[in-house]
């Protein structure tokens, strides 16, 4: 059978190039889901409240899920739409590492930053996945709680260097050229 009589699905995996980036798109997805799993063994094993800023940045990592498994469906970053899906994936990494940049700075200078409010904790939980998945999606503890550390280093610290690490390598996969 030659590759102009296969379905455009089947033509996408023959390009060459496409496996190895299809594979790196779906172990960031990997990637995150297993980050988000961690933060939810965090809250319900070691019994740490996520604040809204957590929810936050886990709401990041579900759109770099998303985002990188629906690049990695369509072909990756050699398919428009697979171009756009990691586009909003690295702005979702992005977002998320910003919002968890402000957690510590929150964390190391708490009294100059401020905390988070009651109704940014509201405003937070109310979000959709909040009302669906709530033992997910909400959180009601400190923004400047440092009591859980792994490695020296408090789990936000740990949020800025993954969703860091996640932004440049969707970003990566933006900069490959299409074949």
């Amino acid at each position: 059978m030659s590759s102009g009589s296969l379905d455009p699905s089947a033509r996408l995996a023959l390009r060459p190039g496409a496996a190895p980036r299809r594979l790196a798109l779906a172990l960031i997805a990997a990637v995150s889901l297993a980050l988000i799993g961690a933060a939810l063994v965090v809250q319900h094993v070691e019994q740490i409240e996520p604040c809204p800023f957590c929810i936050l940045q886990r709401y990041a990592y579900l759109c770099v899920a998303v985002t990188a498994a629906v690049a990695a469906g369509l072909g990756a970053a050699g398919v428009a739409g697979g171009r756009l899906a990691i586009a909003l994936g690295t702005l979702g990494a992005l977002a998320g590492a910003a919002v968890a940049g402000w957690q510590v700075k929150l964390q190391l200078f708490p009294n100059e930053a401020g905390s988070c409010s009651i109704r940014f904790q509201q405003t937070v939980n109310d979000l959709l996945l909040g009302r669906l998945i709530p033992s997910v999606f909400t959180g009601t503890g400190s923004c400047a709680d440092t009591d859980f550390r792994l490695f020296g280093l408090t789990l936000p610290m740990w949020s800025l260097l993954w969703l860091t690490v996640l932004a440049v390598a969707l970003a990566l996969q933006l900069r490959r050229p299409a074949r």
